[in-house]
């Protein structure tokens, strides 16, 4: 009878710690896995991108009939906004928020002898934008590799106007003329806007972006000169094909 005892309980411990191991590992496992994913999914994660919008007769005809603001920077000069539009941002499940930044700037420098004792006298014209931009997306479909996700979205943007005027040789009457002349071309660069679109993204396992965007928006600027001040609102739709990495 010994002898019978003795084997039974040699194996019964044997059997014990394997099962207990394998459901140990298991759930480790799974522990490992869910929180590992679990942020991946969640976010945020960072985006960047590039949108490709061609230009069309709308362009060639807005150049044409003499729309632009003749100081380089307003939202429609080209410079500011051109072909090809980089922004970034971070991205979750659901949500992103990108921004965007453009700049423009020409400055000349003129050095003139002066007559009285030859040094030279130094006029300078700056004329420059600076262009933040933001917008904030809603996808429908969580934002997986493998899926296109359609997606909603809205955004502001403003032109920041950075027009200086400034000379050693202008006289009483004539630093009066620019500076006047200075105002009316800041309120020329100077402008808002907002848009709503939608569109959809592919996103591949890799992390490269692929999609397509419609939108409407609105652009609100003013132009002041001597004789009369105006504003203008201009409503317009844009289509982009977008290209980017999630990382």
């Amino acid at each position: 009878m010994p002898s019978l005892i003795t084997p039974d309980r040699r194996r019964a411990p044997a059997a014990h710690p394997t099962r207990t191991g394998r459901a140990l590992g298991l759930g480790l496992g799974l522990a490992l896995h869910l929180g590992f994913s679990a942020p991946a999914l969640a976010g945020p994660q960072g985006v960047i991108g590039v949108d490709f919008l061609p230009l069309g007769r709308a362009d060639l005809a807005w150049t044409d009939e003499g729309r632009l603001s003749g100081v380089l920077a307003n939202e429609e000069d080209g410079f500011l906004q051109g072909p090809l539009r980089m922004w970034g941002g971070a991205a979750w499940t659901r949500h992103a928020v990108t921004g965007s930044l453009s700049a423009v700037r020409l400055k000349t420098t003129t050095w003139t002898a002066s007559e009285a004792d030859g040094d030279d006298l130094v006029t300078e014209t700056v004329q420059g934008g600076l262009r933040p931009a933001v917008d904030w997306r809603y996808y429908f479909l969580p934002r997986q590799a493998g899926l296109a996700s359609p997606y909603l979205g809205a955004g502001f943007s403003a032109v920041i106007p950075t027009v200086k005027y400034s000379s050693e040789t202008w006289t009483a009457s004539e630093e009066s003329a620019w500076l006047a002349q200075q105002a009316e071309d800041r309120a020329r660069v100077r402008g808002v806007g907002g848009r709503i679109f939608g569109g959809a993204e592919l996103l591949w396992s890799n992390g490269l972006l692929l999609g397509v965007r419609q939108s409407f928006e609105l652009q609100r600027g003013e132009r002041v000169d001597t004789e009369a001040a105006r504003t203008t609102a201009l409503l317009s739709t844009e289509t982009a094909l977008s290209l980017g990495f999630v990382f």
